[in-house]
């Protein structure tokens, strides 16, 4: 026969689970985790600005092999913010706008721009997550980037002698997490879909060679713990 105090036990958890379940929480094994309702919905703000100078390597124009052609400059002002803006909905998002300018010997003498390669003047990324209070363990996200315009190309071409710019590119992904118990394990399945709109862009890196944004795809995920 059960104790007494294993059958207040059970009480205690099974109001417990009650209490997470009424306030859109998860309950996992032995505990569970919500919001307090006496915190209204915040958000945490950064702001900074910032500048930094160091030595660039890049192709240089003359030998076509990447080594230091000068210096690079960055001023800037960056911004992030973070937290719960409604009851199961959290957000996180940041943002960096960058003034990058090269110096040295090969920007004096007109061999190569004043602009780095592969550095966006605008960049941004986002992600929102909600959790479905109906069903107690699911919770659906979805993620953007933004990738300002950048150089692609150090040195200058065409007739009006500027350098070679990729444009802009936004990027969205989406996905689905549930949480659950098997076995007496806690169980994570999760489904993402990358690039939900099929965006097609370009990217390049400091030794100017480009790579394309992948197409959409998926990807499912099953975790547990032991």
């Amino acid at each position: 026969m059960p104790s007494r105090n294993s059958i207040l036990q059970s009480s205690l958890e099974t109001r417990a689970r009650q209490i997470v379940k009424a306030l859109g929480g998860h309950w996992s094994r032995k505990s569970g985790m919500c919001c307090c309702p006496a915190h209204a919905p915040a958000l945490t703000a950064i702001v900074a600005a910032f500048k930094t100078q160091k030595p660039y390597a890049g192709l240089d124009r003359a030998t076509n092999f990447y080594q230091l052609i000068g210096s690079v400059q960055h001023r800037g002002i960056e911004a992030s913010f973070s937290g719960e803006i409604a009851p199961g909905l959290s957000i996180v998002a940041g943002g960096v706008y960058l003034r990058p300018r090269l110096s040295g010997a090969a920007v004096t003498e007109g061999i190569i721009g004043s602009v780095p390669v592969g550095v966006p003047s605008w960049r941004a990324i986002g992600s929102a997550s909600y959790a479905v209070r109906q069903l107690t363990g699911l919770s659906v996200d979805l993620g953007m980037e933004y990738t300002g315009a950048q150089a692609a190309r150090s040195g200058f071409t065409g007739l009006n002698l500027r350098q070679t710019m990729l444009p802009s590119n936004i990027v969205f992904d989406a996905g689905a997490r549930y949480s659950f118990e098997a076995v007496g394990r806690p169980v994570t399945a999760r489904l993402r879909i990358l690039n939900l709109t099929n965006s097609y862009g370009w990217q390049v890196n400091g030794a100017e060679t480009l790579d394309y944004t992948r197409p959409r795809r998926f990807a499912f995920a099953v975790t547990t713990e032991f």
